[in-house]
């Protein structure tokens, strides 16, 4: 939490999580805070119907004078629903524009009713991996198991491909070429699928909750 000066006499509270000692806070040209150097991960841990905390981050300015913290979501979530026999290694998402979907931004915030909004600089990337190695997840045939994967705000205008690769080293492609939105506090979700471990499965259709 960082306090910054808000307008001639007064103070604002600037909260951000998670935490890094190497970010900082700063008074953003056309209002509001810009808070720099946050790394949106190109690789998440698996995290049972979840995702890993730090993929996943919140920001919250106070009213001058106040100490009440209302925290927005600043990241999406893109969500598979697997079924199967084979245990997952890995789930890598790409853009197929290459989009932005990792690297060091700026968010800006301001306060009362804000919308975060994200600002790539030079070093980013253009895919996400969401890693199960460490403990491969195995599948059911009948009960679907969700994969959830955060992710900046981000339009894909032509699409994403999602590849998921097997603790067997076979490796299954979901494709879609429709545009698909992934929205700040919101979920995309794929339709459920039968993780084959070498093929690929056009997707039609993604929906957003």
């Amino acid at each position: 939490e960082q306090t910054i000066p808000y307008g001639s006499s007064r103070v604002a509270d600037v909260a951000f999580y998670p935490y890094n000692s190497g970010m900082y806070c700063t008074v953003a040209e056309g209002g509001g805070y810009e808070i720099s150097d946050y790394d949106f991960p190109a690789v998440q841990t698996y995290v049972a119907d979840s995702f890993c905390e730090e993929a996943y981050p919140m920001a919250a300015v106070s009213e001058a004078g106040s100490e009440d913290f209302s925290f927005r979501n600043i990241s999406g979530v893109l969500k598979l629903m697997l079924t199967g026999s084979e245990a997952v290694k890995s789930i890598t998402l790409q853009g197929n524009a290459d989009e932005i979907l990792s690297g060091k931004g700026v968010v800006t915030v301001g306060s009362g009713n804000f919308e975060p909004v994200v600002t790539f600089g030079a070093s980013v990337g253009n895919v996400v991996t969401l890693d199960c190695s460490s403990a491969p997840v195995t599948l059911n045939k009948e009960t679907p198991t969700a994969f959830l994967i955060a992710l900046p705000p981000v339009t894909f205008e032509t699409g994403f491909n999602v590849v998921v690769e097997g603790v067997s080293g076979g490796k299954m492609t979901l494709k879609t070429s429709n545009k698909a939105v992934i929205s700040r506090s919101s979920i995309l979700r794929m339709p459920q699928v039968e993780f084959a471990p070498v093929g690929g499965v056009m997707i039609e259709e993604v929906s957003k909750t």
